[in-house]
């Protein structure tokens, strides 16, 4: 019987996502965690093990110099969860992808790609052809579950007329980036003026628009989108204490819809709400087609876990996989394996 390769990993970003990933990587037949890196001043220099709170390997130490542990390390794979945005995640990882390394990253703008339209998955593709390395974007939201989960779901399909993905969480139990993320504690003005400033709210629902209509080889015409805010109807608390009072805000709503071809009615719609105080939490998929297919996750995904285990279910794919920056729709599905 053939010995399973290992595949050697270093973890880059340890905010609570990373740390979440590198502990699971540890655990996870088939992986070696070889190095960190993260240039905070509170982490760089400290032992991993110390960091994590866990049985990491005491030669393991938190680096700011992704060059020296390349080196030393020789990793085959780096995941990386330094940002949302593309623009920031990219000059992150071109000191990986020159070496030769490969990157699975939590990067939401890196899950669909746009090689022909968009200069900057481009260079980031150019980068690792260069480097004979491979680039996988994935998550739970985008990278799941409202853009894979619906396409997946329409294997028995002989035909799909329109996509409809609800998203709908309670935020209290996610972590404080998150929270912070949807706004939960400003006030309304407060909340206003970051919308109208721009770069807030969720990211993703564009990604995974364009992720659903490349997969069902449908041509977008336009789509519309909106964002508001979910207000307290009552002193609502968050983990730690904190207050949010009447009139505060809880979270927010966010909606995309898509307008394929010559039609007058949008064919996808996506919606997200995320807010402290929901009183259930689901997932949703509607396909209307030959047949229809309705599907929900009732009590929702958790965003972490998820988020951990898809990066590291895509650590997995991309081993192996050709020099490019891919989409996952591109690339054998992820799925648990040990």
């Amino acid at each position: 019987m053939m010995m399973k390769e290992t595949i050697r990993v270093i973890q880059v970003g340890l905010g609570p996502i990373g740390r979440e990933v590198a502990r699971h990587v540890l655990a996870r037949p088939g992986l070696e965690l070889v190095g960190a890196v993260d240039v905070s001043a509170d982490l760089a220099g400290r032992p991993l093990a110390e960091v994590l709170e866990c049985g990491a390997p005491d030669g393991i130490v938190v680096t700011a110099d992704p060059g020296e542990l390349i080196a030393v390390a020789r990793p085959d794979i780096a995941i990386l969860c330094t940002a949302s945005k593309l623009a920031q995640a990219a000059s992150h990882m071109r000191p990986y992808l020159s070496q030769g390394v490969s990157i699975v990253t939590s990067c939401e703008e890196a899950t669909a790609p746009d090689l022909e339209n968009d200069p900057l998955a481009r260079t980031v593709d150019d980068w690792a052809r260069a480097g004979n390395a491979a680039v996988l974007g994935t998550g739970v939201n985008p990278g799941f579950l409202m853009d894979l989960w619906p396409v997946a779901m329409s294997l028995p399909c002989l035909r799909v007329r329109s996509v409809e993905v609800e998203r709908v969480q309670d935020a209290a139990p996610r972590r404080k980036p998150f929270r912070d993320k949807i706004g939960a504690g400003l006030t309304l003005e407060d909340f206003e003026e970051k919308v109208a400033v721009g770069d807030f709210g969720h990211v993703g629902l564009e990604t995974c628009l364009h992720m659903i209509v490349r997969a069902f080889g449908w041509t977008l015409r336009e789509f519309e989108e909106g964002l508001e805010p979910v207000l307290a109807n009552s002193t609502t608390t968050c983990p730690g204490g904190a207050e949010i009072p009447e009139g505060g805000v809880r979270g927010i709503h966010q909606w995309i819809h898509g307008y394929v071809g010559d039609d007058e009615t949008p064919r996808i719609r996506l919606r997200f709400l995320a807010a402290v105080g929901e009183k259930e939490s689901w997932d949703r998929v509607v396909l209307e087609g030959e047949p229809d297919i309705r599907c929900i996750i009732e009590g929702g995904t958790p965003g972490e876990q998820a988020t951990a285990g898809a990066l590291i279910n895509g650590v997995f794919v991309l081993h192996g996989a050709a020099p490019g920056f891919h989409a996952a729709i591109d690339l054998p599905w992820a799925h648990y394996r040990e």
